[in-house]
């Protein structure tokens, strides 16, 4: 029977700071608020919620309520949350992608694979338990497409860095 896993519970097992660094940038990128409450939450729960109820001043039932699948954090509990976890968000507005964006040839092979399952092959390669034909299988791809994306270790590819890039 295949182990089916999904990108935070990878986090959970593993608590590397690469995994929640992808976990947290998958979570943005997604522009969901459920999924980057819920991503924060992880995230503190690995790092001990109760440590950052210290560093923020905010209750620990509050950032649990507040990190949860349903939680809806304010601004000023983001922001607080962040600081907590030394994290830090940018932004970018799709003109300034377009004017960085090359000139030349806009065709090609459609990509692969998205944001979303790249950062889950990026987690799960860097896991040496990961059964590379489960993986391949969850996202519907041969093996050596999952390798022109992400190498055995788990950092990116040319063509993984070209997704993430938005190319």
């Amino acid at each position: 029977m295949p182990i089916e896993t999904t990108l935070c519970e990878a986090v959970e097992r593993n608590g590397d700071v690469k995994s929640q660094e992808i976990l947290i940038k998958a979570a943005f990128e997604s522009g969901n608020p459920q999924y980057i409450s819920h991503a924060l939450g992880i995230i503190a729960r690995v790092r001990g919620m109760t440590q950052l109820a210290r560093d923020t001043g905010i209750s620990r039932e509050t950032l649990y309520r507040n990190l949860s699948k349903k939680g809806n954090p304010s601004l000023s509990t983001l922001t607080s949350v962040l600081s907590g976890l030394d994290l830090r968000i940018g932004v970018e507005t799709s003109t300034l992608q377009q004017v960085a964006r090359p000139r030349g040839r806009q065709g090609g092979r459609k990509l692969a694979l998205t944001k979303a399952q790249v950062r889950m092959a990026q987690v799960a390669m860097a896991n040496r338990d990961t059964s590379i034909s489960e993986l391949c299988k969850k996202l519907d791809v041969k093996p050596v497409t999952l390798y022109r994306y992400v190498d055995p270790e788990g950092n990116l590819r040319d063509y993984g860095k070209r997704v993430l890039d938005g190319a």
